[in-house]
């Protein structure tokens, strides 16, 4: 049986009955959280259900069985290997044993590999060709307003308008990438995301604060973006701000 869930106003899933129970324990899923799964007619909350459905379903269904962090697939427990409380399976183990010794950091059920700097200033280079790209009729009719200025206030009008745009261009866009998919092109280019620290995705509110975070990074010298190269996480300025981490996809 494949759930769903609502978070932040998306859908989240498709997940199995083996995983309801890890979301409500990290608190992702509480009693109003809306849910759905085929045997049910319309989105109900999780609290409204009868008493942990999908506990009693996982048990079910494979009544030793637990869940690997990584591949998600439900094994018996004897076939998992555990660290941190994390659940690895015989497969996924060489590469569980990579990431760590890449640093990365294992949290709960979730293992994030912290991206570095290089990466995150490529991914950054990416979006300045892309934004600049998206600008460039809003910055050739700018200029081509201002050398008309002279010639009446509809050309001073025309011109603020599209200075006002060439700075909502790049806000727009950063905001909106990184609040529906947790990465701008850029990031996804070269296979990083911006989670919260627990690894979870970062809401449409998060995204705007760390969008004008960002824009601080940027004032100071850039000093905000430099700090990511000496982090411990890989932490740039608005990182530290919005308590963001930017991991490997």
């Amino acid at each position: 049986m494949q759930w769903y869930y609502i978070k932040n106003g998306e859908k989240q899933g498709p997940l199995s009955n083996a995983d309801i129970p890890l979301l409500v324990k990290r608190g992702d899923i509480h009693d109003d959280t809306l849910v759905w799964h085929e045997k049910l007619k319309d989105w109900t909350p999780y609290g409204t259900l009868p008493p942990k459905p999908a506990a009693a379903l996982a048990s079910a269904e494979n009544p030793t069985g637990a869940t690997c962090s990584m591949c998600g697939k439900t094994f018996d427990a004897d076939q998992l290997i555990q660290f941190e409380g994390v659940s690895v399976c015989a497969g996924c183990k060489p590469n569980f044993i990579q990431q760590i010794k890449e640093n990365a950091e294992v949290s709960s059920s979730s293992i994030m590999r912290y991206a570095g700097f290089w990466r995150r200033f490529l991914a950054v280079f990416i979006d300045g060709l892309v934004m600049s790209i998206f600008s460039l009729p809003a910055n050739f009719g700018f200029q081509f307003a201002m050398t008309k200025a002279s010639e009446g206030p509809g050309f001073v009008i025309l011109a603020i308008v599209l200075y006002l745009s060439m700075l909502l261009i790049p806000a727009i866009y950063l905001i909106w990438m990184h609040g529906r998919y947790g990465a701008t092109l850029g990031k996804k280019a070269v296979g990083v995301k911006v989670v919260m620290s627990d690894g979870t995705p970062i809401s449409y509110g998060r995204a705007v604060g760390r969008y004008f975070a960002y824009m601080l990074s940027g004032l100071i010298m850039y000093i905000g973006y430099i700090m990511a190269g000496f982090d411990s996480e890989k932490r740039a300025l608005h990182d530290h701000m919005c308590n963001t981490r930017v991991i490997y996809t």
